[in-house]
């Protein structure tokens, strides 16, 4: 990625401005932050600590042939920086979500 969307609600830090979201954004930047420790890899303010994490996505997987080739979806991946993210699905690690509202249940 080359630049970072402009990202209007955001402060200087990469938290959301309470003067700017709703109160739904405030819960999800709860959430991100606290219950499901996004942050802990994706940390504002580009949302990304660019290193590589096995994620051990293989568990959603199911092994396929590509080009001869078996892919399994194994190994390291490195963090993608979630600005602008919503403009860019397939969502989660292993790319199971069309959208973004099953993340408002969280």
């Amino acid at each position: 990625m080359l630049d970072f969307p402009p990202a209007s609600k955001l402060a200087v830090f990469g938290k959301l401005d309470p003067t700017k979201a709703t109160a739904a954004e405030m819960r999800g930047q709860e959430v991100f932050v606290g219950k499901s420790q996004c942050a802990s890899c994706h940390q504002p303010p580009f949302y990304t600590d660019n290193l590589m994490h096995n994620l051990q996505t293989e568990r959603f997987f199911k092994p396929v042939m590509i080009n001869r080739m078996m892919a399994i979806g194994d190994g390291p991946i490195k963090t993608f920086a979630l600005r602008g993210v919503k403009n860019n699905p397939p969502y989660l690690h292993d790319e199971r979500l069309l959208t973004l509202a099953f993340l408002r249940a969280l």
